[in-house]
């Protein structure tokens, strides 16, 4: 719970960091705007405006004072580094009952957070500033997922004004994850403010209060003299708190906090036969907004980080002065020296007067409005008097001085400060663009593009080894603690960037792509617990592409070109990675155009289906010979004697007791591959198919012996029972054949149809 003595605090350290920081802040103030354009030093743009007066002279005129921002293409080329780059956080199982499963679920539950939540452009946002004036940020935060429940979802956010973050200036780590506080500022109108926050005490200040309020606390009010020159400045402040735990040491080499120890392990005994024990101080995360009087909103923040992730340029540290600088700082002399040469050229060629006239004024007496239009306007003659000197002689007519201006050394000048520019900032023309491709062959180009990325990867190596390093941090704090009710499902989205879905903390199998849940103990049931064990992060820098399909396919083409022998092997998988209409379809003939020894492993669930199936349809064809036989039985029955009947009767008996074991072999069989079969899948389908089997059996064995019976009783009866047996024969063999055909010809249905 903040008090008092927490505001006082933040504003103390609030005055600290903005004083540490304020030449920094300004060097960034500085680049910005001269990366925007704003590259002419406040008082020479204004001596060049004109209108000045000096003593008696006319006013000085105003001088070309255009823009040339060199800068912009460089630093978008920078910039768009880490655009096309495919930034990605890996995870990795480290102990303590980590498993590849978890790991893999905090990938694809990382992976849709980034997605849904646009990660990208508040990376971006920050990567810029950084590229620019040496420092950025970007934030995580957590909000409620829609208005129906109380889930949260992590989503990244930008933060729009980067110069309003301070952080704390004692923190040594590039990505300042030992800082013990931070703030992110906010100037609000008091309107506005009053608007946000009608109940606080600062909302109801008087005219004189508020002055008060200025003087005392100028960093946090300013006023104009206006209602609406009136401004309020609030913070998001984060710091942290620590309790102090005791740890006991278990026998199994973990420590515990208090006297609980699981089962199974003891306390550890030091030489004084007590327990080994040591004080921890546990880090607490506290969130609290603010203005110059008062603490306005508070929270225990759920994460052990701060989270707001700094991106870095080029950092120096001066006898103990930290600077952070981009790309504009080392190019300002380069660019302010092309813009003064590309100014005076035009100067010079475009508005530098034509050459005077020289000559006695008495000799254009009288003419001189027409002489002084003489540079602006085509004149077919111009007038002079006949005036003579004191010996006579004629004064010579007005000629004109020529001057040639300096446009060539002014033009060498601008082509050296252009190549200023690209030695400063380390973009040469191979990467602009600029390479005519028919004086260098494609392989010196590229080499000369790379030169060029080499020189600038820094700042794309910090965002992804300082930044998204942190980054990932955050995020393994903050999911399991923001994804934690048990039965919940999240998005996900898999390094084959395709969409799905995962239940977590509870039982579940998946249906198709979507997690079903199931009691405790069900076979093939997965629990991804994310709470459990540890687990390291490693960023990764891979080449851009739209889809991590089309980064496979790119990957095998090149391998393919290489190993052309390769082609018969993975086809199928490259074609597979593709998204031209009827790749899928392409995909599957070349699969089955596979070697036996490449085909699908046998323990796959679809291919003992089909084996199932097969096997059924071998029991189908042994009924049908079975029927087959009993009729021809059944003729001779009809045309021989009562002993032959009686032997054939018999004979038959002995028949069909090979086949039904025949058949139960077969069922025997089925049952074994039911087995071995993935229960989430085929279960259902293979349980059908038994249940057919079964029935088949049952009715052919009931077939079998009422087709006996009949024999023995028709040749104990004489020939007769003959009429009879026929009869009840053809009805019997009628319904039989009917029950036979509807349960056994009739094939498996698919799970859950």
């Amino acid at each position: 719970m903040a008090t008092k003595s927490t505001h006082r605090t933040a504003l103390d350290r609030f005055k600290v960091s903005s004083s540490v920081f304020s030449k920094q802040r300004q060097r960034e103030l500085d680049d910005v705007k001269f990366a925007v354009g704003e590259q002419w030093p406040d008082d020479i743009k204004a001596q060049r405006q004109g209108g000045q007066v000096v003593g008696n002279m006319p006013p000085i005129p105003a001088r070309p004072c255009e823009e040339f921002n060199k800068l912009r293409q460089p630093l978008q080329q920078v910039e768009n580094q880490a655009r096309q780059a495919r930034l990605a956080l890996t995870f990795a199982p480290k102990g303590d009952g980590a498993s590849r499963d978890v790991a893999d679920a905090y990938e694809d539950i990382a992976r849709a957070i980034q997605n849904d939540s646009r990660a990208q452009i508040a990376r971006n946002w920050a990567f810029k500033r950084a590229v620019t004036a040496g420092l950025g940020w970007y934030r995580i935060l957590y909000e409620y997922a829609n208005d129906g429940d109380f889930d949260l979802d992590l989503v990244y956010k930008r933060i729009l004004n980067q110069a309003s973050v301070y952080p704390d200036p004692f923190a040594e780590e590039p990505d300042w994850s030992d800082g013990q506080f931070l703030f992110i500022t906010q100037w609000l109108s008091l309107p506005e403010y009053q608007r946000q926050f009608g109940k606080s005490a600062l909302a109801d200040l008087d005219d004189a209060d508020f002055s008060d309020l200025v003087t005392q606390y100028s960093d946090w009010a300013t006023t104009d003299g206006t209602d609406e020159g009136r401004r309020v400045q609030i913070a998001e402040y984060f710091y942290f708190e620590y309790d102090t735990v005791e740890l006991i040491q278990g026998s199994d080499g973990k420590g515990y906090n208090g006297t609980g120890l699981p089962h199974g392990v003891t306390p550890v005994a030091g030489k004084d036969g007590k327990p080994v024990t040591r004080k921890v101080r546990q880090p607490r995360v506290q969130w609290c907004k603010l203005n110059a009087i008062e603490i306005l909103e508070e929270q225990d923040w759920l994460g052990k980080y701060i989270p707001v992730i700094p991106v870095v340029g080029d950092e120096y540290n001066l006898n103990g002065e930290r600077r952070w600088e981009g790309i504009v700082r080392q190019s300002r002399g380069a660019c302010r020296s092309y813009i003064y040469m590309r100014n005076a050229q035009i100067e010079a060629v475009g508005l530098a007067p034509r050459a005077p006239w020289v000559g006695y004024v008495e000799t254009i007496e009288g003419f001189e409005d027409v002489w002084n239009q003489s540079n602006t306007r085509n004149f077919s003659m111009l007038p002079i008097k006949m005036v003579r000197d004191g010996s006579g002689s004629a004064l010579p007519p007005p000629t004109r001085q020529a001057v040639e201006p300096a446009i060539q050394a002014i033009t060498l000048a601008a082509h050296e400060a252009d190549g200023d520019i690209k030695a400063t900032t380390g973009i040469f023309d191979p990467s602009l663009g600029n390479l005519n491709p028919s004086d260098r062959s494609g392989k010196a180009i590229l080499a000369l593009q790379k030169q060029a990325d080499i020189g600038t990867g820094g700042y794309l190596d910090n965002l992804a080894h300082v930044s998204m390093a942190y980054e990932g941090k955050v995020l393994r704090d903050l999911i399991p603690k923001v994804y934690d009710r048990p039965g919940r499902i999240v998005a996900t989205i898999g390094q084959d960037d395709q969409r799905g879905s995962l239940m977590l903390n509870a039982p579940f199998i998946n249906q198709g792509q979507q997690p079903v849940p199931v009691a405790p103990g069900t076979q093939g049931a997965k629990v991804i617990d994310l709470s459990k064990g540890e687990y390291t992060i490693v960023p990764t820098v891979g080449k851009s592409h739209t889809t991590r399909r089309e980064e496979g396919a790119d990957a095998m083409g090149q391998l393919l070109e290489a190993a052309p022998q390769l082609a018969s092997i993975v086809a199928d998988l490259w074609v597979a990675d593709m998204d031209f209409p009827g790749a899928k379809q392409i995909a599957d003939r070349l699969k089955k155009m596979l070697p036996p020894n490449l085909q699908d492993s046998p323990d796959d669930p679809e291919r003992q289906l089909a084996a199932l199936q097969q096997e059924a349809q071998k029991a189908q064809q042994i009924i049908q010979v079975l029927t087959q036989e009993l009729q021809a039985k059944t003729k001779i029955i009809e045309t021989d004697t009562v002993k032959a009947n009686q032997q054939v009767a018999l004979k038959q008996m002995d028949v069909t007791s090979d086949q039904k074991i025949q058949l139960w072999k077969i069922a025997a069989d089925l049952l074994k591959t039911q087995a071995t079969i993935d229960a989430s899948r085929a279960d259902a389908s293979i349980q059908g198919g038994m249940k057919l089997i079964e029935q088949q059996i049952g009715f052919e064995s009931e077939r079998i012996q009422q087709a006996t019976t009949m024999a023995h009783e028709a040749a104990m009866a004489g020939v007769d029972h003959r009429n009879t047996l026929e009869q009840g024969q053809q009805q019997g063999d009628q319904a039989l054949t009917q029950q036979a055909q509807q349960a056994a010809l009739q094939p498996p249905q698919e799970s859950g149809a």
